[in-house]
């Protein structure tokens, strides 16, 4: 989750923390609440708000941008219900695939996997008991991106 502060608009990424201020990557703003003040304006948490991110779908390949193409799932059906799912996406430190997850036909989480930098963003998924589904891949500067498959 990413949290904007409303005073200076400075962005705390949970994902990479806030190393100057010996915060480790993948602290919720929730654990440190009560003491984290914004690096950049001082200001107590309480300035903080949520941003939804905006989920892009990846259905319509001709309409993809060149930046999307490394967000694409490589989805492999290795059995009848086994699918593999890996990227041509980078693995740096503040650039990763952090999460995929698997949502079933009415939009309810049926996986989810973490994945920290340097990690191979490659994961293996039982989908006998779904018809159809979406794969949502997270990454760490470009928001969360949506695919469909029908099994």
């Amino acid at each position: 989750m990413k949290h904007l502060c409303t005073n200076c608009w400075y962005i705390y990424d949970e994902i990479n923390g806030e190393v100057e201020d010996w915060i480790d990557y993948w602290t919720k703003l929730d654990d440190i609440r009560e003491s984290f003040v914004c690096p950049s304006c001082f200001e107590s948490s309480d300035n903080f708000q949520e941003i939804i991110p905006h989920i892009h779908s990846l259905d319509d390949e001709d309409d993809i941008l060149g930046i999307e193409f490394e967000h694409i799932p490589i989805v492999e059906f290795l059995e009848k219900w086994i699918i593999k799912i890996e990227f041509n996406h980078s693995s740096e430190e503040l650039h990763f695939i952090w999460s995929i997850s698997i949502l079933d036909e009415y939009w309810d989480l049926v996986y989810e996997e973490f994945i920290k930098p340097g990690d191979p963003a490659y994961l293996e998924f039982d989908i006998s008991d779904l018809d159809d589904f979406e794969i949502r891949t997270q990454c760490s500067l470009h928001w969360i991106f949506s695919k469909k498959y029908s099994n």
